[in-house]
């Protein structure tokens, strides 16, 4: 039996959409181990998703770390990254497994995951997905730097392809080979100006030299909800998921991970409905742990069956 790792970085403020992913995964996957870095989140919060988590063939670990002060002096991020988004760096020193899949807690999963721990990563440390708009945006390049040994980019106009780091496919004994974590933290000391964070950071480490993932895999909603923003009416922002095969190339239905990226969280009051597609983020969250454990006992046979007839 193969176990999948999988590692969510967060504090206490953020137990809510977490929980929300952790439900999403479970309903369509099983043999999991979740590592969730943090610095203060409560034992009884494990212990109570533990119980959850038992049958479902999934467990929890609870693994505290303390994020360095000298990581958290980034001052030109954008206001919704949080000090947690740096946790990412630390993962292949923190956890034991060949292959680790990072996913930011702003996520829900809405099928299969195995094609993203089976994926070929081409002999590079990382696999990712693409996120085209930052990297062909004329304002999101920086300077030439003077030479840096320990970066792929160098700075200039070019800046693409740029992945998003909120899904991250690790293979930890090629990063700690490179000295990924030492390598990442000197640079974020060292360009503390950038303006997308541990992502700036990660594509200058990685530039080129990433394995890229199928867009279904990082659906990022924020670039529906600017397209809403700017591009219908109000009417029209009830039935946007007609938007959404214009702007992906693909359907919901294809999606595998949506990613409520930028500062319209489903959870807030303020953005509830922001999109047509925050409504998929308030199904998982009211689903009850009993509802997860017949969804994905309903996936697992269905996927049995499909087999079956396959062969």
């Amino acid at each position: 039996m193969v176990v999948n790792h999988i590692a969510l970085g967060c504090d206490r403020n953020y137990l809510l959409p977490a929980e929300t992913l952790i439900k999403s995964i479970c309903a369509y996957n099983q043999h999991l181990i979740f590592h969730v870095i943090h610095n203060d989140i409560p034992e009884d919060w494990f212990a109570r998703l533990s119980a959850e988590l038992q049958p479902l063939n999934a467990e929890i670990q609870s693994v505290h770390f303390e994020l360095p002060a000298y990581v958290r002096n980034l001052n030109n991020r954008e206001a919704h990254i949080s000090d947690s988004a740096f946790l990412r760096y630390f993962i292949p020193e923190l956890i034991a497994a060949a292959r680790v899949l990072y996913l930011d807690v702003d996520m829900i999963v809405m099928d299969s995951l195995l094609p993203i721990f089976n994926a070929d990563m081409q002999s590079n440390a990382i696999a990712a997905v693409e996120e085209s708009y930052l990297g062909h945006w004329a304002s999101h390049t920086y300077a030439p730097f003077p030479y840096d040994e320990d970066l792929s980019y160098q700075g200039g106009p070019d800046f693409s392809p740029y992945f998003n780091s909120g899904l991250l496919l690790i293979d930890t004994a090629k990063c700690k080979a490179m000295q990924f974590t030492l390598k990442a933290v000197r640079a974020t000391c060292k360009y503390n100006a950038v303006m997308y964070g541990d992502q700036d950071i990660l594509n200058f480490l990685f530039f080129h030299h990433w394995t890229s993932l199928p867009a279904q895999f990082n659906v990022t909603v924020s670039t529906l909800f600017s397209y809403l923003e700017n591009h219908s009416t109000d009417e029209e922002r009830q039935t946007g998921v007609i938007y959404f095969n214009k702007i992906f190339g693909f359907t919901i239905q294809d999606s595998v991970v949506l990613h409520y990226t930028g500062k319209a969280k489903p959870w807030l009051p303020e953005y509830y409905s922001a999109t047509p597609l925050h409504k998929y983020w308030h199904q998982y969250h009211a689903l009850s742990w009993a509802d997860v454990r017949k969804m994905q006992a309903q996936f697992l046979a269905r996927e049995a069956s499909l087999s079956a007839v396959g062969n």
